[in-house]
């Protein structure tokens, strides 16, 4: 070893290390990248080690293996062998003598790796490589291992304590690159966070800022006044962006700022699935992005609400893909400013509902002195008494018994309610543009002009029409009963138009005929009946005719008067009294002839056909009123169904 001996000591005592140091700290000085000094470090003990090549390992983030950071003249793919292929662990049962020295913070030595047993598991890549020694020295600066310098000799090698100190001089030079390199990554992450927090920063006052001008310039829009459509100009002009605002049906209430190109928002947020996810949404309070789709911009959503419920929607366009975070906060103070809108325009609407109420109410009860000055009132809604109208009333058919198979709940109750009354108002102004109405409870009142026309063409018809189909819309199955009054001439009509269309609804009610209409110039006899100064003698007649089949009912428990009813009802038609009834046309037969033989009447008889027919009809229209009052044995009390009059409906 005397040669390799003496060039040791030359390399260790003369310049060249000396110089190696120099040009090492050159590169330190000069903040130089970390890899390109560690390569520098590697050649130099190459040269002065008289490697065939060398590298600098240091472990990665998660303390598990050692990865080749700098090298010179080490085979490619060898490099990429232990990087990738046979990577050194610093953990397991059998570790490579780079790992040994890392773990035991001292160098490790291999002069034959084909003779040291522990070198076993690596030997194929030693003869594949052309390696024959190895030298391991730890990179260790502040007491911390942060690497590995190997050396890599061709020939087999005895190390001399010398020889690994001149190694280990240069290590602790790659040992403070590498913590120095460390320490300029971590003052760069940390100035880099400290920027992007500042950016971060900067952006939100921004928002902050934008937010608040977007909240004072909306308030400011709903104390001027101006309405929805000044809101929506407004935000439109803040957020440079189209504006739509829809009602909770899904029509649109107004849009500001549309492109030419006619791709208004209001297109968009039209659409039913957006609308059934806004309503099932988890958070209510939440604005709603809307990715760009079909040609269309994406776009923020949110409900305007009132407590829990949803008034309507207000839709932001946006020109990019992406939707803006101050356009998700300036949606939800539009929805906020909105929904002022909307009590405002609720408010009014209620008040003057009020001031229509309190027109009717004098109009119709006659509660004026001058004919003048209700005359007056009249134009401010644009009626004018002197020209025919009608007075309509409209009543929601047993609302309590609806919402109780309905299994509503008081919350959801009020407001289908309150839905199914809207309807029925918004249907008949959408047929009868002029009619005033008001509302008490369930009952809508009209009054409305009355042409000279055909009854199929007639306004009020077509009206109710409309009401009934709107109010299924809301809630299926239930039923808008209408009386009609007869047409008025002057001011002092009014009152009896109004009597009468109550009168109608009344004789509905007592027929049991829920959905229907009927009108003051169609009640023919009932008109006689209501009409009698005597009551009491037509409930007597009633009550001879109609007792004892009460009584047998009462005490069989038959349905003798109701199959009667329902039989005269359906014009004699005896297969449609047993539909009806939903039993055997022999059963049917039965019940007349047992009605017959109590009543003492011949159903065949015109005479007494008409006589039972007076009596059920007497039953009805004076049973929940008089008919108490009648005697004992009152008709319809004493029944199997007392389902007949005021009390029973």
């Amino acid at each position: 070893m005397g040669t390799v001996a003496a060039d040791w000591v030359s390399y260790g005592k003369g310049t060249k290390l000396g110089e190696a140091f120099e040009e090492v700290h050159r590169h330190l000085v000069g903040g130089r990248p970390l890899r390109e000094t560690l390569r520098l470090i590697a050649e130099r003990v190459t040269q002065l080690a008289d490697f065939k090549f060398c590298g600098v390992m240091l472990p990665d983030a998660a303390g598990e293996r050692l990865r080749l950071a700098g090298s010179h003249g080490f085979p490619n793919d060898y490099a990429r062998a232990i990087n990738a292929l046979r990577p050194i662990r610093l953990q397991g049962s059998e570790l490579a003598p780079t790992s040994r020295a890392f773990l035991s913070r001292t160098p490790v030595a291999v002069g034959d790796v084909f003779r040291d047993d522990s070198f076993g598991p690596w030997r194929d890549l030693a003869a594949q490589y052309g390696y024959r020694a190895l030298l391991c020295v730890p990179l260790i600066v502040d007491d911390e291992v942060v690497g590995i310098l190997n050396g890599y000799s061709g020939r087999t090698r005895v190390w001399a304590d010398h020889e690994i100190r001149t190694v280990r001089a240069l290590a602790g030079q790659a040992a403070i690159a590498v913590k120095l390199a460390t320490l300029v990554e971590d003052q760069k992450e940390t100035i880099q966070r400290l920027a992007d927090l500042n950016e971060t920063l900067e952006r939100e006052r921004w928002i902050l800022e934008r937010t608040q001008d977007i909240h004072y310039r909306l308030t400011e829009a709903v104390i001027v006044g101006g309405g929805i459509e000044r809101v929506a100009q407004a935000l439109s002009g803040l957020v440079g962006n189209p504006v739509a605002v829809w009602d909770g049906d899904g029509s649109v209430i107004c849009t500001a700022g549309a492109r030419n190109n006619g791709d208004s928002p209001g297109r968009l947020v039209a659409n039913p699935a957006l609308k059934r996810l806004l309503r099932a949404w988890p958070n209510r309070e939440r604005a709603v992005s809307v990715p760009a789709s079909r040609g269309r911009a994406s776009a923020v959503v949110a409900p305007i609400l009132i407590g829990d419920e949803a008034l309507g929607y207000v839709a932001i366009e946006e020109r990019n893909t992406a939707v803006e975070e101050i356009d998700l906060k300036a949606v939800k103070w539009a929805a906020i400013a909105f929904a002022l809108e909307f009590v405002k325009v609720r408010v009014e609407r209620k008040t003057e509902e009020r001031l229509h109420r309190d027109f009717l109410f004098d109009l119709l009860q006659g509660r004026y002195d001058s004919g003048e000055r209700i005359t007056d009132r009249a134009r401010h809604y644009g009626l004018d008494l002197a020209a025919p109208h009608r007075v309509v009333v409209m009543d929601v058919d047993d609302w309590g018994g609806y919402a109780a198979c309905a299994f509503l709940t008081e919350t959801q109750a009020t407001r289908m309610r309150e839905a199914v009354v809207e309807a029925v108002a918004r249907g008949f102004r959408a047929r009868v543009p002029g009619a005033v109405l008001t509302t008490v409870s369930d009952r809508v009142t009209a009054v409305c002009p009355a042409p000279e026309v055909a009854d199929e063409r007639d306004p009020v018809n077509l009206a109710l029409d409309e009401v009934r189909r709107r109010v299924a819309a809301v809630a299926g199955g239930l039923t808008i009963s209408a009386g009609v009054g007869t047409k008025t001439r002057s001011a002092d009509d009014f009152v009896a138009s109004h009597d009468e269309a109550a009168t109608c609804l009344r004789i509905l009610r007592q027929l049991a005929r829920r959905g229907a209409t009927l009108k003051a110039d169609d009640i023919g006899i009932f008109r006689l009946l209501l009409d009698s100064k005597e009551p009491a003698e037509l409930l007597r007649f009633a009550r001879e005719i109609l007792e004892n089949v009460a009584r047998h009912d009462k005490r069989k428990g038959t349905d003798v008067h109701g199959t009667l009813e329902t039989y005269l009802d359906r014009d004699c038609d005896l297969r449609a009294t047993a539909d009806a009834l939903a039993v055997h046309p022999n059963t049917v037969k039965y019940r007349l002839r047992k009605a017959e033989e109590l009543s003492g009447l011949n159903l065949k008889n015109p005479h007494h056909l008409m006589q039972l027919s007076l009596a059920c009809l007497v039953s009805r229209l004076y049973e929940g009123e008089q008919l108490a009052n009648a005697g004992t044995n009152s008709v319809g009390r004493s029944g199997a169904r007392p389902r007949f009059g005021f009390a029973a409906l």
